[in-house]
């Protein structure tokens, strides 16, 4: 496998990762030698930083490749996924976040599995076990899926091989998790949120102002398509209306992420969680938007593209517009988007496996940064053995995260006592549910399968067939 010649955009790619390995080694000066500071950094993290972290968590990678190539097919409708998920994701941050981390200190639990498997009066092991299993194989997957944006990426703008983006994401992310652990994936996710804001802020400006501004952009797209321009899609009220109440369920779906949500888990106060909160939602607008302008301008600017692959549209869009330097930021932005998410996947795969699925290890530090290294090597496999595009990936693991663990975080937030059947059958199912929603359904009417799947999950709950669950 060859390496192309160096030139100014390699150059500049390879001082940004010389950049992000160096804070994440400087993150793990910092750090403790035990497996607690290891995977919830002591709980001692400021709001500001976890508020970046969780941005570049929750919807780095998905945004950068996945939903612009989405607005690319679809047009401005894409922002309905912007702003019912923000919605969704403000509840979850409303009714949740704060008594999470509170409760999880009571509980002393690290991970989000242990907390969901642990009540005031009687730990559940069976189910401790069983939801670890379900949070390691998806975040591996979704792993995965983050370390092919990179793979992407690096094919367009390098000429790299396909794999070879893929193997490099995996190598500099298990270096700095197995030196700093959530420490220093944390304090890279805030450098990493710096590039890729800056970098999807610049295209947005270049490729709009390209396209000779808003207004003539908006007209641009009409002339080739009036759905284009369209805020709600060819459909009737009540199936728009049913489509944005299973988007809002998505957005809700994110307390089902144990990477996302552990960082709620390490808020130095749990009284600072509304800071932590506005500076989220603030950034994640202007950067969702920004996203959705730069969609848009590339259906003008590379009217080809939708017959080779719409997911390729900013790496192209790049190249085509940038000088070399300016060309390597950009390629950092996307390569900062995606391992910033990785990174805390690989953290939380690894915690499941070191405090959860085998327990007698739960004190051991080496064993936790064992565990990192078993987990990059996981995803790295997973992507360059699996053909599904990101966006899918992303939302296939999302999906079954979201409808799975979410419902019983909700349960165990509100003190509602857990039972192993009955809790378990709410997860084995609502991820069937997922799984014939989109592959033997096809997602009928677009509703996208968090809502069937959580549906089914509270139903089991209401009926109680396998078990009792009752109010402590």
């Amino acid at each position: 496998m060859q390496f192309p010649a160096i030139n100014v955009i390699s150059l500049s790619f390879v001082g940004f990762l010389v950049l992000m390995v160096l804070v994440g080694m400087l993150s793990a000066s910092k750090a403790k030698a035990n497996s607690g500071d290891y995977l919830l950094a002591s709980r001692s993290v400021h709001p500001v930083v976890m508020a970046l972290s969780m941005l570049s968590t929750n919807y780095s990678g998905f945004m950068f490749i996945g939903f612009i190539g989405y607005t690319y097919s679809v047009g401005i409708s894409a922002v309905w996924y912007i702003l019912t998920w923000a919605f969704g994701d403000l509840i979850a941050w409303l009714t949740i976040h704060k008594r999470l981390r509170d409760k999880s200190e009571e509980q002393d639990s690290n991970t989000i599995t242990s907390f969901i498997g642990t009540g005031e009066k009687k730990s559940f092991p069976r189910l401790i076990k069983f939801t670890s299993l379900i949070s390691f194989i998806f975040l591996s997957v979704y792993a995965a899926a983050q370390l092919k944006v990179s793979s992407k990426a690096l094919h367009v703008m390098l000429d790299w091989d396909m794999n070879m983006g893929i193997v490099i994401a995996g190598i500099i992310v298990a270096l700095y998790c197995f030196s700093g652990g959530i420490r220093a994936s944390i304090w890279t996710d805030v450098a990493q949120t710096i590039f890729m804001c800056a970098a999807m802020f610049l295209m947005s400006y270049m490729t709009v102002s390209k396209c000779g501004g808003l207004s003539e952009l908006m007209t641009s797209l009409k002339e080739i398509d009036p759905n284009l321009v369209s805020l709600v899609p060819e459909q009737t009220f009540w199936h728009f209306l049913i489509f944005i109440i299973s988007l809002l369920v998505n957005g809700y779906g994110v307390i089902g992420q144990p990477h996302t949500m552990v960082r709620a888990m390490l808020i130095d106060d749990s009284s600072k969680m509304g800071k932590a909160r506005d500076i989220y939602f603030t950034l994640y607008l202007i950067f969702g938007m920004a996203a959705l302008s730069v969609g848009l301008a590339s259906r003008i600017l590379l009217p080809d593209l939708s017959s080779i692959d719409p997911e390729l549209t900013l790496p192209i869009l790049a190249e085509k517009m940038l000088p070399d330097v300016l060309v390597g930021f950009i390629l950092a932005g996307i390569f900062s988007a995606a391992v910033s998410t990785a990174d805390s996947q690989i953290i939380s795969c690894s915690a499941s496996l070191s405090q959860d699925l085998v327990p007698s290890m739960k004190k051991s530090y080496v064993f936790s940064k064992i565990a990192s290294l078993l987990v990059a090597v996981i995803a790295i496999c997973i992507a360059l053995f699996s053909g599904q595009n990101v966006f899918t990936l992303t939302l296939i693991a999302w999906s079954s995260l979201a409808a799975s663990l979410g419902p019983l975080m909700v349960l165990r937030c509100f003190d509602f006592e857990m039972d192993t059947k009955t809790s378990s059958a709410m997860v084995f199912f609502s991820i069937l549910t997922v799984i014939v929603w989109r592959f033997t359904l096809n997602m009928p009417f677009g509703i996208h399968e968090v809502m069937p799947a959580t549906l089914v999950a509270v139903l089991i709950f209401w009926i109680k067939p396998f078990g009792m669950l009752k109010k402590q």
